[in-house]
């Protein structure tokens, strides 16, 4: 069940996403600072719920509290679609260009649920983890050659030619 939860979760951004664009279309436009100023303030948020969710799942990482951050991101989601309107007006009459339109409208209107739904997937792999070390404390984790394969990787001399490049590594 929690996989079904994060898929739709997952599934929920990409809505937000793309139906953002065409909140903004009436107001401000499809061009490319309006697709950008979405992209990257919604992958921006989604870092930040990614962090938060982390550092709150180490806290307290209960299946009641993934539960109540998944409805109060559904509540900020209806929240956005219900407000939408009014804030898009505000800004549209406010605003001292479309960059700053753009970024204004939204931060105020995408990010609050981005960043909400951003936190249920380290929520989630907190929950699924048998053994909480970090990934730095697993020895499983800590590389990903033994040490000597490692050390074969990175004293491999660096060459001009593939000829030479060929001769080097058939002699190790």
């Amino acid at each position: 069940m929690l996989e079904i939860a994060v898929f739709l979760c997952g599934a929920v951004v990409m809505v937000i996403e793309l139906t953002g664009s065409r909140v903004l279309a009436p107001y401000l436009g499809t061009s490319l600072v309006v697709w950008t100023s979405l992209i990257g303030i919604i992958l921006g948020s989604l870092s930040i719920g990614y962090w938060w969710g982390g550092r709150l799942a180490d806290r307290r990482p209960e299946a009641r509290l993934l539960g109540g951050i998944i409805l109060i991101s559904a509540f900020a989601t209806a929240f956005m679609a219900l407000i939408k309107t009014v804030v898009l007006g505000f800004i549209q009459a406010r605003s001292g260009g479309l960059h700053t339109a753009a970024m204004s409208a939204t931060l105020l209107l995408f990010a609050p649920p981005s960043i909400l739904i951003g936190m249920v997937s380290p929520f989630a792999v907190r929950l699924k983890l048998e053994d909480t070390r970090t990934a730095v404390e697993r020895p499983e984790n800590s590389m990903l050659f033994p040490p000597s394969e490692a050390y074969r990787v990175r004293s491999w001399p660096v060459s001009r030619s593939s000829r030479d490049w060929e001769a080097q590594t058939s002699s190790c």
